[in-house]
């Protein structure tokens, strides 16, 4: 069995494949945008609690999920978090996406729970 790493996925967010390994459900505290044509982003300041997952995901496997997430050309960035006692990569609003959310054109405050 190949390295494993732990990720945080949100729902609507770039993240893993159905079969990689849930290890369980949890929160962050941040901000998280709907933003038109690219699903969900979030970001790691702000209050609110975004519920989400952390799975177990093959190291060989990172590099698709950044891929999907279009991390080259600054959509998402893969960033660490720590969630509750498990370090994760996350991916987070990119820099291309900045400039959609300062405006408020397409972003929206994620919902509290």
């Amino acid at each position: 069995m190949s390295e494993a790493i732990h990720v945080f996925v949100y729902h609507g967010g770039p993240g893993t494949d159905a079969e990689h390994e849930k290890v369980r459900g949890e929160t962050v505290q941040g901000t998280l945008f709907d933003v038109e044509g690219i699903g969900a982003a979030l970001m790691l300041s702000g209050h609110t609690t975004i519920e989400g997952e952390v799975r177990r995901v093959p190291l060989s496997a990172l590099e698709q999920v950044d891929a999907r997430a279009r991390v080259r050309e600054g959509v998402y960035r893969r960033v660490g978090v720590q969630v509750g006692e498990t370090p994760c990569w996350a991916w987070v609003a990119g820099p291309t996406l900045a400039p959609r959310l300062a405006s408020g054109r397409r972003g929206r405050g994620g919902e509290s729970s």
